[in-house]
């Protein structure tokens, strides 16, 4: 009997032993947590955390990560028109490397480098992305095929996943986010999850400090910023202006837009709090409705009859929804992977770049504030 109760005690330690080992290494390895989702509100939704308000994004801010051991991250594509995963370095977040979603290669093989033929991502596919230092990219590079660098000697890392205009109104959760793991080059064994740090949401007035309309009915042209070395590496420059306009004023502006998918990617029209880095309102390709001529008129404004005019003429209307103690208005026009042709011979060029007026209301109202 003895020896029985022996036996159920030393298969009762081995299990308990076992089990003990068997969570440690699973909440070791999974880190899908430390995606910040919207920092202001934990979702990962259509939201106001930067300029586009139809995008998802999510930052995984990362401190001292160690060159050891790489991040694995794997999930399935979703029906957006586009997707990318990014790295970044310094507290200024610069642009390190980058997969844009046609560069990454499902677990299936498939080519998928086509898909913006139809505009949208093939949802049946799964990918795995890896994210390491450089120093052992190339190692990594005979395991997986999708593989991402972190500069190496910088203690303060991150990498960026973004999602423009999901199809059909979808909205991208926290459900639809991808797995995280964190694994050692070495043996390719489990780790304890990386540092992370808290993502800041950091005022963009240095990339934007200039073009500024203060007087009423002066027509301006947009300015173009190069953001090559930070923020999205597939828009790469923003046409933009400002506006210190009062509630109630009209903010009208007017471009001939690019071709969907033979251009562009993607386009939008956007406004935003300047001082707060808060996106207020855009207006998607996929909203926009060009004239005969291909010009899309975009009307900025809080006066109710002044929008209705502009629905009336068949122009698009973004609500100016801006605190009451924000006097200055972004307006940031941006094209996402513009074709090498349209970008060099038309974007943010010519008709291409936005134009823009600052009226009064009852000016719109009565057609002399005029483009």
């Amino acid at each position: 009997m003895k020896s029985l109760a022996l036996y159920f005690m030393i298969m009762s330690a081995a299990w308990t032993l076992a089990s003990t080992l068997f969570t440690s290494v699973a909440i070791a390895s999974d880190c899908t947590h430390l995606w910040q989702h919207d920092l202001s509100t934990g979702n990962v939704l259509r939201k106001n955390y930067t300029g586009d308000t139809n995008a998802a994004y999510a930052p995984l801010p990362l401190n001292y990560f160690r060159k050891d051991g790489y991040l694995r991250i794997s999930g399935e594509f979703q029906p957006v028109r586009f997707f990318s995963i990014e790295t970044y370095t310094g507290r200024k977040n610069k642009s390190f490397d980058v997969l844009h979603d046609f560069m990454i290669v499902p677990e299936s093989g498939a080519d998928v480098s086509g898909h913006s033929a139809v505009g949208y991502l093939p949802t049946s596919e799964r990918f795995e992305i890896v994210i390491a230092r450089e120093s052992t990219v190339t190692q990594l590079r005979a395991r997986y095929r999708n593989v991402l660098a972190l500069k190496d000697n910088i203690s303060l890392t991150s990498a960026w996943l973004r999602y423009f205009l999901p199809a059909n109104g979808k909205q991208i959760s926290t459900d639809d986010l991808p797995r995280v793991e964190m694994l050692s080059v070495k043996d390719h064994s489990s780790l304890p999850c990386p540092q992370t740090r808290q993502e800041v949401d950091e005022p963009a007035i240095p990339d934007f400090i200039s073009n500024i309309v203060r007087r009423k009915n002066d027509v301006f042209k947009f300015k173009v910023a190069d953001v090559n070395w930070a923020g999205n590496a597939g828009v790469g420059g923003y046409a933009y202006g400002h506006s210190r306009m009062r509630k109630g004023d009209v903010f009208v502006s007017r471009f001939k837009t690019p071709d969907v998918l033979s251009d562009v990617r993607y386009w939008s029209y956007c406004t935003k709090d300047l001082i707060n880095n808060k996106g207020l309102a855009c207006l998607p390709d996929s909203e926009a409705r060009p004239d005969a001529s291909g010009f899309v008129t975009v009307v900025t404004t809080s006066n109710a009859e002044a929008a209705a005019h502009a629905k009336q003429m068949g122009w698009a209307h973004l609500p100016d929804t801006r605190p009451d103690s924000i006097k200055m208005v972004l307006h940031a026009y941006r094209n996402i992977l513009a074709t090498e042709e349209f970008a060099n011979r038309s974007k943010f060029k010519g008709e291409y770049l936005p134009k823009a007026v600052l009226c009064y209301a009852r000016d719109f109202i009565d057609g002399s504030c005029d483009l």
